[in-house]
């Protein structure tokens, strides 16, 4: 999974909510929240090596 985070770091998250049919983009940030316990912008730093 952090290689296709690292594929689409440029990507806005509402879009990449919206790819993946979530209603908004809070109800992704809660599911991801939920999912990996961070929220998807930290998972996103994580993912390409920023601090």
């Amino acid at each position: 999974m952090e290689q296709n985070v690292q594929d689409k770091k440029d990507i806005p998250l509402k879009e990449i909510a919206d790819r993946m049919n979530f209603s908004s983009l809070s109800h992704f940030s809660r599911y991801v929240q939920k999912q990996l316990g961070m929220s998807p912008s930290a998972y996103r730093n994580r993912a390409v090596g920023k601090p």
